[in-house]
């Protein structure tokens, strides 16, 4: 069965992207620089590639009782802490915007395959 189909123009106005609570730049070698502390709750964080590479952007929460520190000088044969939330690829020089429900308590946010890389840093969010 065939049926005639009309495309019309939307009748809505444009929306703009949401407002970021926080900014995430990924610089140079996949550091990660946020504009402020991530906070309990519902966090709108706007992913901003500097870089010609494409990166990952991801959490990982830690179970209690395990530090940043301790986590990240681990073995990768350690396992991971619990996946949290990420982006599978922010394209070079590109910008994404996400929304993360944050529980409290140290994460660590990476931005290469093993999440305990060089780059990687524990954050703490309250």
């Amino acid at each position: 069965m065939v049926r005639a189909l009309t495309v019309k123009p939307a009748t809505a106005t444009k929306s703009s992207p949401p407002r970021p609570d926080v900014i995430a730049r990924i610089m140079d070698g996949g550091t990660v620089r946020f504009s402020s502390p991530i906070t309990v709750g519902r966090a709108v964080i706007r992913v901003e590639n500097e870089t010609d590479e494409e990166y990952e952007f991801k959490f990982q929460h830690l179970p209690a009782g395990l530090t940043g520190k301790e986590f990240l000088s681990q073995p990768a044969s350690a396992g991971p802490a619990v996946p949290w939330a990420g982006l599978s690829g922010v394209p070079p020089r590109g910008v994404v915007t996400t929304t993360i429900e944050f529980a409290p308590g140290e994460y660590v946010v990476g931005t290469w395959p093993p999440i305990r890389h060089r780059t990687s840093q524990a954050i703490m969010v309250r």
